[in-house]
């Protein structure tokens, strides 16, 4: 591992934890952002309280990067983990059909997910997901990311 990578795969793993105790205190789903009344809010409004597991991840990318190539790799890889993360601990999970709701409210499956941020946004949006489940597996990713890291300098030691 380059100092490049490990660097970058680094902060990846600081944005999933600080991605996760911000969904441990303030988690939503089927909405990027919700206020302190319930309404569907932008991800940056400064009366958001509460955001899914996706818009925390990128919040926290945006507050550790400084670059558009920062924002963009750091951001790549903790999405990534993420969902390696939701393929271990859910090996049997649908994450390629993305849920909307119909008329009714009821569910149905309209297109095909196609990125990790979609992959993200309709794991986190299930009718049956919880907050602790969004919280395991952001810490899930990221202690992924850090023992990569931590493998890569024992190994550079030997």
């Amino acid at each position: 591992m380059t100092e490049h990578e490990r660097n970058f795969t680094y902060a990846a793993a600081s944005v999933l934890r600080h991605a996760g105790a911000v969904c441990r205190v303030a988690w939503t789903k089927g909405y990027d952002a919700i206020d302190h009344n319930g309404k569907p809010c932008a991800l940056d409004n400064p009366n958001a309280a509460c955001w899914c597991a996706s818009t925390a991840i990128q919040i926290e990318v945006n507050k550790q990067t400084e670059t558009y190539r920062q924002m963009r790799e750091i951001g790549d890889r903790a999405r990534a983990a993420m969902v390696k993360a939701i393929r271990v601990l859910w090996p049997d999970a649908d994450l390629y059909r993305v849920m909307y709701p119909d008329a009714n409210g009821e569910y149905d499956y309209d297109k095909r997910c196609t990125n990790h941020h979609d992959i993200i946004v309709n794991w986190n949006d299930k009718p049956e997901r919880k907050q602790a489940e969004v919280v395991s597996t952001l810490d899930r990713a990221a202690g992924m990311l850090y023992e990569r890291v931590s493998v890569a300098d024992a190994e550079r030691l030997c």
